[in-house]
């Protein structure tokens, strides 16, 4: 079985514009299903304002290099 990895964004947001936010995203790992914690990173991204959860998750993917690959969302 492969590495199974979750990528996260938090419900918090700051407004830097009125036309951006900025989102907390975290990547780590899972055991039994469930976030682990063992390993995480953490960063900010900075979207337009509107964008949708699946985009910005696609947009974490590739900040973290991780674009292609399979996730738990």
């Amino acid at each position: 079985m492969g590495r199974v990895l979750r990528v996260g964004i938090t419900t918090k947001t700051e407004y830097r514009t009125m036309n951006t936010e900025i989102y907390e995203v975290e990547i780590t790992d899972t055991f039994g299903g469930e976030a682990n914690y063992s390993w995480v990173k953490r960063e900010h991204i900075e979207v337009p304002v509107g964008t949708s959860d699946l985009a910005i998750v696609r947009l974490a993917k590739q900040f973290f290099g991780l674009s292609g690959l399979r996730t738990k969302n």
